[in-house]
Order: structure tokens, then C-alpha cells, then sequence
């Protein structure tokens, strides 16, 4: 089974097991009730702190830390974002007030080196978690983990012109086939959110494929799958048929996807939007 594959069906159990909300990087009390349990953690709780000696503070820091990462490696995707989450919420909990010289440490560099990081890595993790957490309603919504990298560029876009825009930049990205930090990157690009690369422009109005052309595609396409080519594409072999038919709908459903986001487009830049058509999904002819 290849990579892919095995992180789709890890998230798929992940998904359907009872425990599947349960946080490994929380000790069990402190584990939320179980209708609450999301996909993204609130990170680590400072008010768990309240009441304990500066000592006390810091061994539950430091043992919270060693859970998260831990956490971090106990699987691909999910316990990387939950373990980046909890790195980086307790070592900004660690930074406040100085927490980190009650362990007798004199700086957060000399903790850093204690748990096999530089500080640098401190504050990046730091940034990481607070990434992860401002797109945590992206994150819930596309009902799976991403990874810091990931956030690094979706939260500018969420930040700056919201969560619907934010979602189109990671379906799009969606589309080449696998989520990446240069998949995303070059779906921003496309949508106008980064700049062109130096020596590389988009595309003109006047340079993109004329609509009858577009229209003429579409035809061809919606000709091919006539009933009297399936069953004689069925007839020769009915396999290769149901690949057609599955490759032709996940064209048809980008088609869609696009089309909706260009009527959005279309209809916000007209004078009285209001009296736009309504728009709807492509349906089947007679």
C-alpha cells in the first residue's frame, strides 16, 4: 500500500475510532468531555497551572512538553499538528512570566537545549501552533489535519480575506493530487493571493481559451459519454468504461467548482447583483 493510501486509511480509522477526539498529548483529566473532543486542540491549558508552586509549574510544563512530543511522533499527519499545538502552547506558557527558571534554567535557550531543540525552533514553534490555531475552523470544516506548513500560507489568506477564500486556495490545491506547502503556494499564486513568479505572468483575458471553444469541449465531452458509446465502450471493456465514467466526473465536478467561483465573481462585480440568475449544478440532459 503506498504512503498515500496508508495516511488516507490512518485517517479514516482515526475518523470512525471511539477514542478517535482523544488528545494523547492531554493527561486523562484534563482530557475534555467527549461530545466536545474537535479535530484541532485548544492547546495546553495555563489556568491547570493556578494554585501550584513555581516547581510544581514547571514539572507540569515540562512533562506536558514531553507528552506533546511524544505525541508528535505517534503518527503522520494528525499527531503532527496536535503535537505542534501542544509544543508550541507550552513553551509560550514556559516564556510567561519566566516560568522556565523555576527548573533552574536562565534563559528558554538552555531549556530549548534540555529538550533537544535550538531557540529559534522555540519561537518557530510557537508561531506554528498560533498558525494552526487562528485557521482551526478551516481546519475542522475540511474534517482533516494540516501540518504548519500548511498553515504558514493558509493563514495570511484566512486572515486577510477570509475563511471562503481561505477554503478555495486548499481545494485548489487539493486538485494537483496531493496537499503540499508548494501545491498550496502555487494555488495562491493562481488565485492572485501571492505574486507571479519573476518572468511568469497570468494569463490575459484575450490569451484564454474563447468560451465557444471552452463550450465546444464541453460538447465533445457530454457526446462521448452518450449511452450508444458507453455501451459499446461497456461491450468491448466494461472496466476501462467505469474509468471513463469516474475520470469524466472528477473533470465535470472541477468544471463545477470553478464555475461556481467564477458566477460568485461574475455576479459581485455586476451593478445590481441582485439581479443576477440563480446559479446551480450542471444537470443531465433528456
Amino acid at each position: 500500500m503506498s504512503t498515500k493510501n496508508l495516511v488516507a486509511a490512518g485517517a479514516s480509522r482515526l475518523a470512525k475510532a471511539a477514542d478517535s477526539g482523544v488528545d494523547p498529548a492531554v493527561p486523562t483529566e484534563h482530557q475534555p468531555p467527549a461530545e466536545a473532543r474537535q479535530l484541532v486542540p485548544s492547546g495546553f491549558d495555563a489556568s491547570t497551572l493556578v494554585g501550584k508552586t513555581a516547581s510544581e509549574q514547571f514539572q507540569a510544563l515540562d512533562a506536558a512538553y514531553a507528552n506533546a512530543e511524544g505525541a508528535e511522533f505517534a503518527s503522520i499527519a494528525a499527531a503532527k499538528m496536535v503535537g505542534t499545538i501542544q509544543r508550541g502552547t507550552v513553551l509560550k506558557a514556559l516564556i510567561e512570566d519566566d516560568r522556565f527558571k523555576a527548573g533552574g534554567y536562565t534563559s528558554i535557550g538552555e531549556y530549548a537545549k534540555k529538550v533537544g531543540i535550538n531557540r529559534q525552533y522555540v519561537y518557530d514553534l510557537i508561531t506554528d501552533a498560533e498558525n494552526l490555531l487562528a485557521i482551526r475552523p478551516l481546519i475542522e470544516a475540511a474534517g482533516h489535519p494540516l501540518v504548519a506548513s500548511h498553515a504558514a500560507i493558509l493563514r495570511p489568506v484566512y486572515d486577510a480575506k477570509g475563511p471562503a477564500e481561505a477554503q478555495a486556495l486548499l481545494e485548489l490545491a487539493k486538485e494537483s493530487g496531493k496537499l503540499t506547502a508548494a501545491s498550496l503556494t502555487d494555488a495562491a499564486r493562481e488565485l492572485g493571493f501571492l505574486p507571479a513568479i519573476p518572468g511568469q505572468s497570468k494569463p490575459s483575458a484575450s490569451s484564454a481559451l474563447p468560451v465557444t471553444n471552452t463550450l465546444a469541449y464541453v460538447g465533445a465531452v457530454y457526446k462521448a459519454v452518450a449511452p450508444a458509446n458507453v455501451r459499446a465502450l461497456v461491450e468491448r471493456d466494461p472496466a476501462q468504461a467505469l474509468q471513463l465514467m469516474d475520470e469524466a466526473a472528477a473533470e465535470i465536478r472541477k468544471i463545477e467548482r470553478r464555475i461556481h467561483e467564477g458566477r460568485k465573481l461574475a455576479q459581485q462585480a455586476l451593478p445590481n447583483p441582485g439581479e443576477a440568475p440563480v446559479d446551480g449544478l450542471i444537470n443531465d440532459g433528456p
